[in-house]
């Protein structure tokens, strides 16, 4: 590919990409602030935001991952993805659509539905609705089963700086009490049609240590850039519990 054509809404200009591409080997905060000058030079927004919105992605990518080996495991099929198109300068990968299913998964036998969606938004009005304001959690799995009934599982990527009045980050830091409540929230608010709520499990990941919450119902999952090992292994038990 000779020229580089960002979406509107994507925050590259096209020199970011080089940057973007030795990223892939080296995701930490601090290749950023290594190249916080090499970044400012080029990107429209600050390097505190990119950083932010790149991690989140990342994040969202290993749920993907997770996602389709369990789903593969457990013999569903993969109906429906978003997330690499083509055109006619090749194929390519697709920043995640807001509010838009990247993945739709079903089960030839007993006919469950999976769909993955980012930035996904729940109004006060719907077939899955928020009983308060409205909830837009960084991902969110929903499951309808063959009775038609819904569960949800949320997954929300936090990354903070010092200059976001966060504590110092590492292994024992632990999660910031307003994340840990919208957790709740997204417990409490988000419903069926006949006013049940339909949260089974929502996480934060983050750079701290592994906290569980109202018998497992609410968890901070370990999220370190690099280090993937231990988010894997929760990520997999949980979405096994989803798709069983």
């Amino acid at each position: 590919m000779t020229e580089v054509t960002p979406h509107p809404e994507c925050p590259f200009t096209p020199k970011t990409f080089e940057l973007l591409e030795k990223f892939k080997n080296n995701s930490s905060k601090d290749f950023y602030l290594t190249h916080e000058k090499e970044f400012k030079e080029y990107l429209e927004q600050p390097l505190q935001k990119i950083y932010k919105y790149v991690a989140a992605q990342l994040e969202g990518e290993r749920v993907i991952v997770i996602l389709l080996e369990v789903a593969e495991q457990t013999g569903y099929n993969l109906e429906e993805q978003c997330l690499v198109g083509k055109d006619k300068t090749g194929i390519f990968v697709r920043v995640f659509p807001n509010g838009k299913p990247v993945i739709m998964l079903t089960h030839p036998q007993h006919k469950t539905i999976i769909k993955l969606i980012p930035e996904r938004t729940y109004s006060t009005s719907g077939k899955l609705y928020s009983s308060s304001f409205i909830q837009r959690p960084d991902i969110a799995l929903e499951v309808q089963l063959p009775d038609g009934s819904h569960l949800v599982y949320i997954f929300d990527p936090k990354y903070k700086f010092e200059s976001d009045e966060a504590e110092n980050i590492g292994r024992e830091s632990k999660p910031k009490k307003q994340d840990i409540d919208k957790m709740h929230t997204y417990c409490n608010a988000i419903r069926d049609n006949e006013g049940q709520q339909v949260v089974n499990y929502a996480a934060i990941l983050y750079p701290g240590s592994y906290i569980s919450y109202q018998d497992g119902q609410i968890e901070a999952l370990p999220a370190y850039p690099g280090v993937e090992a231990e988010l894997r292994t929760h990520l997999h038990r949980i979405l096994s519990k989803a798709l069983n």
